[in-house]
């Protein structure tokens, strides 16, 4: 089950039991991302392009060792914090058990496709994904063996 939490304007979280995705962190005003990072989770940050109400350059207080950050090329973070890769565009990317595609955007920068990937003896199974439309709206769902086309329960918050 993810928990999917609204943060604001175009801001949300994703919590999949393992990670915590914030997807264009701009406010908390509920500091719902600070309570999880106290608690030790592991926070991966996308940020999509560089407007104001998309990222806010306060995310680099959350770094730490569990935090990632996966920004557009645009976005000013690279050397500021311990981990971050910037993206553009049509790129893939695969960090621990996650695989990340950034697709364009209707506004500037881009938008993320991000999957978890499970390893089962010899098999694989994607499970868990997320696109973050950089500002248009998300979509969540879940690929099984069975069908391409089985949305998964979540929980909505705000």
């Amino acid at each position: 089950m993810l928990d999917v939490t609204f943060l604001a304007h175009s801001g949300f979280l994703v919590d999949d039991g393992k990670r915590c995705y914030v997807f264009d962190y701009y406010k908390d005003p509920n500091n719902i991302v600070w309570q999880l990072a106290k608690r030790g989770r592991e926070l991966w940050f996308f940020v999509s392009h560089t407007h104001g109400d998309h990222f806010n350059p306060s995310i680099t207080e959350f770094d730490g060792p569990q935090t990632r950050y996966i920004c557009h090329q645009d976005v000013p973070l690279e050397g500021k914090v311990r981990k971050c890769i910037t993206m553009r565009p049509g790129q893939d990317a695969t960090l621990d058990d996650v695989g990340i595609h950034m697709y364009g955007s209707t506004d500037e920068g881009g938008s993320f496709y991000v999957k978890r990937i499970q390893q089962i003896s010899t098999l694989t199974l994607s499970s868990m994904p997320v696109i973050s439309t950089g500002g248009t709206g998300l979509a969540i769902r879940q690929r099984t063996m069975q069908t391409q086309s089985e949305w998964l329960g979540v929980s909505l918050r705000n």
